[in-house]
């Protein structure tokens, strides 16, 4: 609380000094489109998105990265870069990505729906994938994707040289559903941030 008091006290006496001025400091007033900036006009998101039957088959794509990593598993202890983070989310699949609000929400062509429910020990998420959502060969992404990646980035298995076990380290079971679609998550106590994990989702 003191700190906040010192804090107020101090944005006080700028005023104070700042209305006293006499010509040698101003407070400035943007004008014209400057005035609509300052007023939080901006568009929340810059990018121009463009429905996939509009992009036109063909053509290079040039994707200036800042340097070349040897190790592409962003789960790696030596992967975790942002580099690799750029690249691997526009080349694997996530369940969850943020809106141009940056709120969490689900990605319909893996992930139909995602909902928490607690516990008396902790809570439960229950994930719906998408029927449709396929890794590159062909395989149905299922049930048994989630719980392999679970198992290898609780940090359990030394086997794995895992970047972190946040959230993961939490997880008690993951389990089939109603069907290999339908995927249980439990965990032991309440995790707040679950909409982050199994993005990227890799296969076992």
């Amino acid at each position: 609380m003191r700190g906040r008091g010192g804090a107020f006290a101090a944005v006080v006496m700028l005023s104070g000094v700042t209305a006293a001025g006499t010509g040698g400091c101003h407070l400035w007033r943007p004008q014209g489109n400057a005035a609509s900036f300052a007023a939080g006009r901006l568009p929340a998101s810059d990018v121009n998105p463009v429905p996939r039957d509009r992009i036109r088959v063909g053509g290079t794509l040039r994707w200036p990265l800042p340097e070349f990593p040897a190790q592409w598993n962003f789960h790696h202890v030596n992967g975790s870069k942002g580099v690799v983070d750029q690249v691997v989310q526009g080349m694997l699949p996530y369940l969850m990505r943020v809106d141009e609000k940056a709120v969490p929400r689900p990605v319909p062509d893996y992930l139909v729906s995602a909902r928490v429910v607690p516990t008396r020990t902790g809570q439960v998420v229950t994930y719906r994938l998408n029927p449709q959502a396929r890794w590159s060969d062909g395989r149905p992404i299922g049930y048994r994707d989630l719980a392999a990646q679970a198992r290898a980035l609780s940090g359990r298995d030394p086997r794995f040289q895992v970047s972190t076990v946040t959230g993961y380290r939490q997880i008690r079971s993951v389990v089939r559903g109603a069907d290999d679609r339908e995927v249980k998550v439990e965990f032991a106590g309440a995790y707040a941030d679950w909409r982050s994990l199994f993005s990227p989702c890799t296969r076992p």
